[in-house]
């Protein structure tokens, strides 16, 4: 028993060490693209899928305040709203999308949504398999793949707000 606790501290800081790189990773955008450039690199993806998909243009929402740093673009699908988080240089720096808690079209819309944007990003065809890896979300509530093409981790997260369920897109630079 005695051991354990001498033991302890050594843990806690080999713990610290390896997790300190990680800590100090900061939010990057998402993408290099503007939300327009960005909804027609999803809808080149979008022409592959059965049935054919097709994403309207975004609508500018603006600020919703005065101070946000974000210029928000929105588009709908039915039951499903992505929203495009646009920073001051005008790129994507987060991506939400939102669907109702009871509707399976809203969810298989939202994945669907969820999952060309992943593809606008760059992620590969592994990368893709490791951020929609149904145990990982499921235990997590998120998953994270570093992205070659995009050179950042794509983080994925899933939450319920009110009725409804947001499925989040973030990026950070390790």
């Amino acid at each position: 028993m005695r051991k354990i606790h001498m033991l302890t501290p050594l843990i806690l800081a080999l713990c610290m060490f390896i997790m300190m790189p990680l800590a100090s990773a900061k939010m990057v955008q998402v993408s290099d693209l503007g939300a327009y450039r960005f909804v027609e690199r999803m809808n080149f993806f979008a022409k592959s899928l059965d049935p054919h998909v097709s994403i309207a243009e975004p609508l500018h929402v603006g600020r919703t305040r005065p101070d946000s740093p974000y210029d928000i673009y929105a588009i709908g699908q039915k039951y499903t709203v992505l929203s495009l988080f646009c920073n001051q240089a005008g790129y994507v720096s987060k991506i939400t999308i939102q669907t109702p808690l009871n509707t399976n079209k809203g969810w298989n819309n939202s994945i669907r949504l969820c999952a060309l944007a992943v593809a606008a990003i760059g992620a590969s065809q592994s990368e893709f398999k490791v951020l929609f890896n149904k145990k990982r979300l499921a235990s997590r509530h998120s998953s994270d793949v570093w992205c070659a093409a995009a050179n950042r981790r794509i983080v994925l997260q899933t939450y319920p707000l009110k009725r409804t369920v947001v499925l989040r897109i973030t990026a950070y630079d390790q």
